[in-house]
């Protein structure tokens, strides 16, 4: 309740004598913290996917409309990827290179007027298993690069590359002008087979390229962003 209300103070004597008063009392309306008490503590997930969670469904915030809190997800390991869209409430969570394990992350909502709330959220990220990892457990017999997964994206993606021996490695990113966008590896690697993850939540829609220069070997391929 918040308001004004005027308040009949009266007293009475024993021989019923009476006097009264008034006085108001102002009660300042303040807005109320967002809750985000729903929001799922345990996210698991294989380290070659992505998951995506609509924030909007587990916040609630009695003064306000969802789209109007703030959002900030911390995260005790980076390679833990996490983008968020504030204009659809969706957040994407990704693995970062081939990482997999737990981390902990800090969900906070935040309203207009500095009010917040937060909840632990526990990621496991789980290393990929089975026939296909026995079987491409060995060293690779030949230089390749493979189609970004998924594609199109929105706004992660996985680029994955074999090295049949030790090369100095330049993956790099190019939008359809011809111009370097980002280069994602430039060093000397072993041979064997590699993951990276492209984040392109600092990109606008369209197509890309994306090249890798590995010895002699050099090959290019297309991947679609779709925002």
């Amino acid at each position: 309740y918040f308001g004004a209300r005027t308040i009949t103070v009266r007293a009475v004597d024993p021989s019923g004598a009476s006097a009264s008063d008034l006085f108001s009392v102002t009660v300042t309306a303040v807005e109320d913290p967002p809750n985000i008490a729903a929001f799922p503590g345990f996210i698991q997930f294989p380290r070659d996917t992505i998951v995506t969670v609509n924030v909007w469904d587990f916040a609630e915030d009695p003064d306000m409309p969802d789209s109007l809190l703030a959002f900030i997800f911390d995260a005790t390991n980076d390679s833990l990827l996490r983008d968020f869209h504030p204009q659809t409430g969706l957040l994407t969570l990704a693995s970062f290179g081939n990482f997999s394990g737990d981390v902990d992350m800090t969900v906070t909502a935040i309203d207009t007027a500095g009010n917040s709330d937060s909840k632990s959220v526990l990621v496991r990220i789980d290393a990929v298993t089975g026939i296909d990892d026995v079987q491409n457990s060995g060293v690779p017999t030949r230089f390749t690069l493979s189609q970004n997964y998924p594609n199109p994206f929105n706004p992660i993606t996985r680029i994955r590359y074999n090295l049949p021996k030790s090369a100095t490695v330049q993956l790099s990113v190019f939008n359809i002008l011809g111009e370097q966008v980002v280069v994602l590896v430039d060093q000397k690697q072993l041979s064997g087979r590699y993951e990276v993850a492209f984040d392109g939540s600092q990109l606008s829609s369209g197509l890309y390229f994306y090249r890798i220069v590995a010895g002699n070997f050099r090959e290019v391929r297309k991947m679609v962003l779709i925002r």
